[in-house]
């Protein structure tokens, strides 16, 4: 049987009904909760207390909206959650004691995420995203009330507001802030302020970051000092701030943060080890995560030995015990518990259940290639095809290659059912993580300014080019595949190129003319870094814009869009397909009702993994 057709005991149905995907993460005294969305539930957000969802808040959908993306919809303390009611727009509280559910605030016109609750109970804030007038969204910190139900904002004036953190204390809030044309990760500032008896903010300050630098993850220590993470030295390193002037904690080549396109992350806490201040840290080298123990007295690291390769949300609780969400090429993403002091960990809950023994798993190998930029490695990560019931074939497999979104974004080295789809069936699977990529520091990241459509797609053929020269592939069985801003690079590689024998592009960008004049706010201007400020560098924007370069593709093409998507609209796909039938080329686009940016439904899930592999079964003649 031909590489790519072998039988798998993998189905299309188990990949899409057997997954969830765990949204965020909030630790008290109380215990551990977290939210999980449910593609057998439409892609429903329930929020779990160690393992159970919580009985009460079944139907509601526990997720925010703010930047589309979402992230940060709940908070806890002593047993008590606040949380982002989507399906009511609201802010709830739940009380496990007396299993009650009371709404806090509700606006229809308002976005919520990132409830930080005051130490005394009588107020919290939260990052509002107010859209009553679509077009000029506003971004603010507003204050609660939790007696009189109150609210109103308490600092504005900057596009964008994420991460409130109140000191232990009570007296004094941090929160990130950044302005147009600027992303996140391209340059932030960290403030505080203090809190005044009824919540209003005075006398506020910028105490990090500005032109060139990113801050990011702000946290409080028990003793009051702030820590925060920043890329001043080409790496975001974590910083302590207890006077005027920041301090470094611990430097490193290495990224102690990601790119904050979800809210309410965190890479970082501080704990009580051995009776002395301690951070554990998660770290990125070369798209691989590693966990940190920091001692900021001595200023050094020891390096916890784990089998994850990707760590999030690390939260803290007491002088033992960490919480993350970690995964590894042998484990799905789960909510992992972490002794400090032994070292042992305990997998509380795994997004899904592998339904065959390792011998199945594909594992995949870090490649180090020549990027397009001269004396420049760029990497990615090679799956090989693997099924015990397959003896090793002198043919060489069936190429998918895949271009992540974002485009500041990397793809992890972990199990994926969607990518053991691929690899049980005698596919082998190269994730690149091109120049632009986040995970390899500052400098990597910045390859793709100005470069969006060129570094990204070079990489991504140079790459290609490697693993048939290091005879991983079939050089006449190649494909290319991105989701968002990934389907940019993989249409733009088949333009003109001769390397690919077709391209599938999930909900990708098609036309960046339309992306800088029709997308979210968050985004607005995010391709002003990427190709140039809009519209005077209009000629750019059609230049490396797929369907003003229909005339150069040659190869089968496979658009998968869902039609309630905000982020890159349903006329993007549409448009590049109408024009590549006008063409005559052979091309399929398939539409899913209820879906956005990402597939969150089981029937949606399944039905696009079968109409890939149909399509690539019949364009490979496989």
């Amino acid at each position: 049987m031909k590489n790519g057709t072998w039988e798998s005991p993998l189905t299309a149905k188990q990949v899409a009904s057997s997954s969830i995907s765990f949204e965020d993460l909030a630790v008290d005294v109380s215990g551990v909760y977290w939210t999980e969305s449910r593609p057998l539930e439409k892609g429903r957000a329930a929020l779990v207390k160690s393992g159970k969802e919580l009985p009460s808040l079944n139907p509601f959908s526990v997720k925010s909206r703010v930047h589309e993306y979402g992230g940060g919809s709940i908070s806890c303390q002593d047993g008590v959650v606040y949380f982002v009611n989507d399906t009511e727009k609201s802010i709830c509280r739940y009380s496990e004691k007396k299993d009650s559910i009371e709404t806090l605030f509700s606006k229809k016109h308002l976005r919520y995420a990132e409830i930080a609750i005051h130490p005394s109970r009588k107020f919290l804030y939260f990052v509002g995203e107010d859209h009553q007038d679509p077009l000029h969204v506003t971004n603010a910190l507003y204050l609660l009330d939790l007696s009189t139900r109150d609210c109103q904002i308490v600092a504005s004036g900057h596009d964008f507001y994420v991460s409130p953190k109140i000191a232990p204390s009570g007296g004094t809030l941090a929160f990130i802030c950044w302005n147009f044309p600027h992303m996140s990760w391209d340059e932030s500032s960290l403030w505080t302020a203090e809190i005044a008896p009824d919540g209003t903010l005075f006398d506020l300050k910028k105490r990090a970051g500005g032109e060139g630098e990113s801050i990011l993850n702000p946290v409080w220590g028990a003793s009051s000092t702030l820590y925060f993470v920043g890329d001043k030295t080409g790496f975001w390193n974590i910083y302590s701030l207890t006077g005027k002037k920041p301090a470094i904690v611990y430097e490193k080549k290495a990224d102690f943060a990601a790119p904050q396109w979800k809210l309410g992350g965190s890479s970082y806490a501080e704990v009580t080890y051995k009776g002395e201040s301690a951070i554990v840290a998660c770290y990125t080298e070369l798209a691989i995560d590693k966990l940190g123990l920091i001692s900021p007295k001595n200023q050094t690291m020891e390096t916890i030995d784990l089998p994850f390769t990707s760590m999030t949300h690390i939260k803290a609780e007491g002088a033992e015990h960490i919480y993350f969400f970690g995964a590894s090429p042998t484990h799905a993403r789960s909510v992992i518990c972490l002794n400090l002091l032994t070292k042992q960990y305990k997998i509380l809950q795994s997004s899904f259940i592998f339904p065959f023994t390792e011998e199945y798993i594909s594992i995949p190998e870090l490649l180090s290639f020549p990027s397009s930029i001269e004396g420049k490695q760029s990497f990615g990560f090679y799956y090989p095809p693997k099924n015990p019931n397959y003896p090793p074939s002198k043919e060489k497999p069936p190429l998918i290659v895949r271009a992540h979104g974002g485009p500041t974004g990397h793809n992890a080295p972990v199990l994926s059912q969607e990518i053991q789809f691929w690899t049980t069936r005698g596919f082998a699977y190269l994730d690149v993580n091109y120049g632009g990529s986040s995970g390899h520091g500052r400098e990597y990241r910045n390859r793709l300014k100005k470069n969006w459509g060129i570094i990204d797609v070079r990489d991504c053929i140079l790459a290609t080019q490697y693993a048939i020269a290091q005879n991983l592939a079939h050089p006449q069985k190649l494909v290319i595949k991105g989701s968002s801003s990934g389907g940019l690079t993989a249409l733009m590689a088949i333009c003109g190129e001769r390397v690919f024998a077709a391209a599938t592009s999930y909900y990708g960008v098609a036309d960046l003319e339309m992306i800088a004049e029709d997308t979210h706010k968050f985004e607005l201007h995010y391709p002003d870094s990427l190709v140039g400020p809009y519209p005077e560098c209009k000629s750019l924007y059609q230049e490396r814009s797929p369907v003003n370069n229909v005339d150069k593709i040659e190869v089968p093409v496979l658009l998968l869009q869902g039609l309630d998507d905000k982020i890159v609209p349903l006329e993007q796909s549409e448009k590049i397909y109408l024009k590549l039938k006008e063409k005559g080329l052979d091309a399929e686009l398939l539409l899913f009702d209820g879906e956005g940016h990402g597939f969150r439904k089981a029937e949606t899930i399944e039905k696009a993994l079968v109409s890939e592999w149909n399509f690539y079964k019949r364009v490979l003649r496989l």
